[in-house]
């Protein structure tokens, strides 16, 4: 592991201390011109690295700060600086249990560390646990009696009655949000053509409750026609290109019940092309187990979209999602198994397994992971979908990974291995993966682009697919 590094020469310790008075004066962005290049040539330099990360956590910019602290500690596990940073990021975020979990190593470090005391009793006052939070505030009054945002916590306590609570002592920058906008363009062999724009909003309501607000306009066409008669089964016209706009919205509402339960929901509804709407709606939770381990399970309505020809027949599905996920910053691995009711009778079951782990130095990483899927339906029905009655893919994943690099990021895969839907034997496919993203201040660019030679949900073997997006936090 490469260590830290103090300032030595004359340059750097001059860049250090003009950071320092600029901070003191909140002088933000010129922090960030002085040391961004300068912090990226010369990662080992950390305590630089800890000036740039407050600054962009000052401005709110929350993701740059948690890369750069999460690099100090790779090279020093033990950095103070790092570990108080990156748990006060998860306290305004409501990842209470890791927050939490940094809080009380600095504290088993140092008993009388003020500010990691004031943060693990702010984290336990949001999360409404009075009695622990109470623990932790006599604890640290002990050693500092005359600290004045302990003895607030010990006003706000205090005033709490049996009929009630008064809103806590939350982090001041608990109203958070983000704002999202995506368009998709999809063609694959078979001749359909998909255009999808996507908006999303999502705020930090309070520390416990989050809102999640998603459109989406979606332009379908396909080769050669549907005709729907009277008798309500659907036949294929044949010759020219018939378009289908369906138009869908949702929101969610996410709610952190306990550091380690999630429960979520939400409905909205879906109308497809000739007026019809149907209506939708989604309810789950999530099991946060332990800081790198989750598990969710959502029972839900969704649209089924996949051709031009499926809009016609207003298909929707029904069932129940779980997932199985544990991340680390260089591993993840993720099981899914689904279950879902077609509303044309069809039963769709769904399994799923990948992972990738990484390795490599700071700036360039290299991935290597499987995604092994295994599909099947009850009935194979020619109603505009992929419904084989068993489907296996197991493909390997090669990934380099830039990040670090000035505002660019990006990952880069391919994945080689077969398919097969029987009774045919296995075939070879492959699928090529780009994502990029700009990061400038408050906003996120991102250009994607996939081409995938496998068997689609459209029943086409192979599709390209374009995406581009902008983010901003606020």
């Amino acid at each position: 592991m490469n260590s830290c590094r103090e300032p030595a020469d004359k340059v750097t310790i001059e860049m250090q201390q003009h950071a320092q008075l600029a901070l003191q004066m909140k002088s933000y962005r010129a922090v960030e011109e002085e040391l961004r290049r300068y912090v990226a040539e010369h990662p080992e330099q950390c305590e630089l690295t800890l000036l740039l990360g407050k600054s962009y956590l000052y401005r709110n910019k929350d993701r740059a700060a948690t890369l750069l602290f999460q690099s100090v500690l790779q090279r020093d596990p033990n950095n103070r600086e790092a570990m108080l940073e990156l748990a006060r990021i998860n306290g305004y975020h409501a990842r209470y249990a890791e927050s939490n979990r940094m809080f009380e190593s600095l504290l088993a470090a140092d008993p009388a560390d003020e500010s990691a005391s004031v943060g693990l009793v702010r984290n336990l006052i949001n999360m409404e646990e009075d009695s622990r939070a109470q623990a932790a505030l006599n604890a640290a009054l002990k050693a500092h009696p005359n600290s004045l945002q302990l003895q607030e916590f010990h006003d706000e306590l205090s005033t709490q009655s049996d009929t009630g609570r008064k809103p806590g002592i939350e982090s001041p920058r608990h109203h958070q949000g983000e704002m999202q906008d995506w368009t998709y363009i999809i063609t694959d062999s078979a001749g359909d053509y998909i255009v999808e724009n996507l908006s999303r909003s999502s705020i930090q309501v309070t520390p416990r409750l989050f809102s999640h607000v998603t459109t989406r306009v979606r332009h379908l066409s396909s080769q050669g026609g549907i005709l729907e008669p009277v008798d309500e089964n659907a036949e294929s016209l044949g010759g020219a290109t018939v378009s289908a706009v369906t138009f869908q919205a949702t929101t969610r509402l996410d709610y952190h019940l306990q550091p380690w339960l999630t429960i979520s929901a939400g409905g909205g509804g879906v109308r497809f092309n000739n007026g019809t709407s149907v209506g939708l709606f989604r309810g789950g939770l999530t099991l946060h187990s332990a800081s790198a381990l989750s598990f969710t399970a959502t029972y839900l309505k969704t649209p089924v979209l996949p051709t031009q020809e499926a809009e016609t027949f207003h298909l929707t599905a029904q069932g129940l999602r779980s997932r199985l996920d544990w991340t680390r910053p260089r591993d993840r691995i993720h099981f899914g198994i689904s279950e879902l009711r077609y509303a044309d009778t069809n039963l769709r079951h769904e399994q799923l397994v990948d992972s990738l782990h990484w390795f490599g130095a700071r700036r360039v990483d290299f991935g290597v992971g499987v995604d092994i899927s295994h599909l099947s339906f009850s009935q194979t029905l020619n109603h505009g979908y992929f419904s084989p009655t068993n489907y296996q893919n197991y493909m390997q994943t090669s990934a380099l990974r830039l990040h670090h690099f000035h505002h660019f990021n990006a990952e880069y895969t391919f994945s080689a291995g077969a398919e097969s839907i029987e009774p045919s034997p296995f075939r070879f496919v492959f699928e090529v993966k780009a994502d990029n993203f700009v990061t400038v201040g408050k906003w996120d660019l991102h250009a994607n682009y996939i081409f995938d030679h496998s068997t689609q949900s459209t029943g086409a073997f192979q599709t390209s697919f374009v995406s581009a997006g902008v983010k901003y936090a606020f």
